[in-house]
């Protein structure tokens, strides 16, 4: 799933359950299929997870977005696989909505997401910038810090 050209993949600690509840569940789908399937972007957009994946193909990508997929694909595919996308779409706008009420630094419900330093985030009061910033952090460096598990960076 994260081999393959990506524009970025970030892992946070607190949607850890939520993403890999979401592999397993893709995962499965893939199994009953010879699709190639990678994510393009996995990172936080908004306070919600935001996924893109490509799936059967290795080329450049558009996203669809008029029809709520959140699948990067090629502007011209007859690959087979478009059975398989309602079903991984499915999954993945539903990481997306349960991605906004959890927190992005420790995983607790927290219901509602919340400006902080003009970014709107999901984080329960335990993870707010004022009680995570060490001295010297400013801003929503603590969270960042406490919040990223894994980066890679844009790869061709």
């Amino acid at each position: 799933m994260f081999a393959g050209s990506h524009v970025g993949l970030v892992l946070y600690r607190g949607w850890q359950q939520i993403l890999r509840d979401a592999f397993q569940r893709i995962d499965a789908i893939l199994a009953r299929s010879n699709c190639s399937f990678h994510w393009v972007c996995l990172d936080e957009e908004e306070g919600f997870a935001r996924c893109l994946y490509a799936l059967g193909e290795h080329s450049r990508y558009v996203v669809d977005v008029a029809n709520l997929s959140r699948r990067a694909t090629r502007v011209v595919t007859s690959d087979g696989s478009k059975e398989l996308v309602p079903a991984i779409d499915a999954i993945i706008l539903d990481t997306e909505r349960v991605s906004g009420e959890t927190c992005i630094v420790c995983g607790a419900r927290c219901g509602q997401r919340t400006e902080h330093f003009g970014r709107v985030l999901p984080l329960c009061t335990q993870h707010l910038p004022e009680v995570v910033n060490e001295a010297g952090e400013e801003g929503l460096e603590g969270v960042w810090r406490r919040a990223i598990l894994v980066e890679i960076d844009r790869n061709h």
